[in-house]
């Protein structure tokens, strides 16, 4: 467990520190969890021994955050700003200054991450005492603008988009006179479109049940394919989908092109999913996939409905599976679905296939060189000693394979799951019910180290 104090403290460190990236997959975990995981009883164990009581006995199956976690058919500030002004006294906890140019009215307010500090706070202070608070600066932007005499800050910021050299009083003097004038001008009207809430303001939330249960980057899938809000589609172009940064070897072929067979297959899946829909499919989605400094997009074509492309594909994927894991049980007789071992072999497998080809059982897993290494088997010994300690590039490379198959399989189920389908669904139901007992990302997604000790107790 993090200790609140040094997570709360550490934002305010002046020492400049470089951090390794973090988890490409943090904010779709964290809502998955906000959202299925964290039950009261869950969060007990995790908390101090004097903190247990606040919730219930006969709450322990009860998910609190499930409730409140939304996922919304836009960018999150200007829904939470919607939010904000609809509800007086409303504090937005953000890190983006954006929110400052939004009409939050008079008493919403704004509250930045690095300001929030833990006062009164010594050696022999505890989190559980009254004595610790935890304080935060509170910014009004309508008490701000107040105070510089003008009707919004957002006058203020156009102007320094336009004289970004001026002085603050020169731009305050400016932004006076913009906002006397009876009409404003274009170019200030085109700066403020980012800013309106009015499309916002009309959202029915109702509309967005569909989202809930899925990935941040499926939903954005949807909503591009699958809306019926025109606000919030764009017609001129393909879907795009913008894959996570993994952490990889950019001198080597990225890290997605081995799994991008699944994630062709979940792409197509959406069309089965607006078959009775009378709106255009799209024929292509575009991936959005960052190599070293470069982003590239790769237009993916999708299978079409009608030649039943989409069933073949899909029994493809389910005979794979299911041979995978009949030969899987031949070496580990209680392990099946439900391991995370089970998929992360199955990932190692999809990304060495061609050479497990030629050595026609999962014994040979230790006989590969590679994956020797990505096991932590030192290469120079007689005995094959395990070192969970050395990693090269070529282990954080194996690692970005692996993430991006087990996440492109879970790409498949999100859209299938969606999916009404025939009582027994064919291969599609059958492909479904294998893919549910996928484990959660916060699983899937582990460490390299602890990756590596679960796989070398495979071998």
């Amino acid at each position: 467990m993090i200790d609140p104090v040094r997570l709360l403290q550490d934002s305010h460190a002046s020492l400049k520190r470089s951090f390794l990236p973090g988890n490409p997959f943090m904010v779709s975990a964290v809502v998955e969890d906000l959202k299925t995981r964290w039950t009261c009883s869950e969060m007990k164990t995790y908390l101090p021994k004097g903190l247990t009581d606040i919730y219930k006995a006969n709450d322990n199956e009860r998910r609190p955050c499930s409730d409140i976690t939304e996922t919304i058919p836009g960018e999150a500030d200007v829904f939470c700003a919607a939010l904000a002004s609809q509800n007086p006294g409303t504090a937005i906890l953000t890190s983006d200054s954006d929110l400052f140019l939004f009409d939050l009215g008079s008493e919403s307010a704004v509250i930045f991450f690095d300001t929030i500090r833990v006062g009164d706070y010594g050696d022999k202070i505890s989190l559980i005492e009254p004595s610790m608070t935890i304080k935060a600066m509170k910014y009004r932007p309508a008490s701000i603008a107040d105070r510089l005499g003008i009707p919004a800050l957002s006058y203020l910021a156009h102007e320094l988009n336009q004289n970004p050299r001026s002085k603050l009083t020169e731009l305050v003097r400016r932004a006076k006179v913009a906002s006397d004038l009876s009409q404003k001008t274009p170019g200030y009207l085109t700066f403020m479109e980012e800013y309106d809430l009015q499309n916002v303001l009309q959202y029915d939330p109702s509309e967005a049940q569909t989202l809930q249960n899925l990935d941040t980057r499926i939903s954005e899938l949807f909503v591009q394919c699958l809306w019926t809000n025109r606000n919030f589609e764009n017609q001129h172009q393909a879907p795009r989908i913008y894959l996570p940064f993994l952490v990889e070897d950019h001198s080597r072929k990225c890290a997605w092109a081995e799994s991008v067979g699944f994630r062709r297959l979940a792409y197509s899946l959406l069309n089965l999913n607006a078959a009775s829909s009378t709106a255009s499919k799209p024929t292509v989605i575009t991936e959005c996939v960052r190599r070293g400094r470069r982003f590239c997009f790769d237009n993916i074509d999708l299978y079409s409905i009608e030649g039943g492309e989409i069933e073949k594909e899909s029994g493809s994927l389910l005979d794979s599976l299911e041979f995978f894991q009949r030969q899987y049980h031949l070496h580990h007789h209680h392990a099946n679905y439900d391991s995370p071992l089970f998929w992360r072999t199955y990932a190692l497998y999809e990304i060495n296939k061609d050479w497990f080809a030629s050595n026609n059982h999962l014994s040979a897993f230790k006989n590969h060189i590679a994956l020797k290494s990505f096991l932590g088997l030192n290469r120079g010994s007689e005995n094959d000693t395990f070192d969970n300690e050395t990693i090269d590039w070529d282990d954080i490379h194996a690692l970005a394979q692996l993430q991006a198959v087990l996440y492109s399989l879970r790409m498949v189920y999100q859209i299938i799951q969606g999916l009404a389908l025939d009582e027994g669904g064919g291969s599609l139901g059958r492909l479904r019910g294998v893919l549910a007992r996928l484990p959660p990302l916060h699983v899937l997604m582990r460490s390299f180290h602890e990756v590596r000790r679960e796989l070398y107790g495979f071998v």
